[in-house]
């Protein structure tokens, strides 16, 4: 994992980062690319700060295989671009040891968001809400409903790094 003042500056700057990734999904079903090269250029930053050459270059490398593994599954209609990208864009920050962690992380946020945002389609309504997410239900040619993965991806990532700058508090402070 990155050192602790890195992972702390990128905790901070990730938080309102994804926060706006799940905001412009939910609101757009797009993750701006400006966003993506943002947090790209957040782990390009703490990660030159706060890791090992060597380890800097291989996460380098996971983005890339990522990015390629995302094309495919956009190309297949599995997932959208902006979607690929930003996972690519933060593959870097995740320790590749702790990866099935990350994957439980992500299934648990799925579950949940895919709950309540069924949940939330089912609420009757006639007019549209201006949030391209909830009002899909309204269109009735539509053949399936697009999922807003930004919101997943951007919990999961907030949890990932919350949870290693909690450890890396002193131990009394925690």
């Amino acid at each position: 994992m990155l050192s602790t003042p890195a992972l702390w500056v990128a905790f901070a700057a990730m938080v309102p980062l994804m926060l706006l990734a799940a905001w412009s999904d939910l609101k757009y079903l797009q993750i701006p690319n400006t966003l993506v090269l943002i947090v790209f250029a957040v782990f390009l930053v703490t990660g030159f700060w706060g890791l090992p050459t060597e380890t800097f270059l291989w996460r380098l490398l996971y983005g890339v295989c990522a990015l390629a593994i995302g094309f495919g599954l956009f190309s297949l209609g599995v997932m959208g671009g902006g979607d690929a990208k930003m996972i690519a864009a933060v593959v870097p920050f995740i320790v590749p040891e702790e990866v099935g962690a990350v994957l439980l992380i992500y299934a648990v946020c799925a579950l949940a968001f895919w709950a309540l945002l069924k949940s939330v389609m089912m609420i009757p309504r006639e007019h549209e809400t201006g949030w391209y997410f909830v009002d899909q239900q309204l269109d009735k040619s539509r053949k399936r409903t697009d999922f807003p993965l930004g919101l997943i991806i951007g919990s999961t990532v907030m949890i990932y790094l919350g949870i290693h700058a909690w450890y890396s508090l002193p131990t009394g402070a925690a």
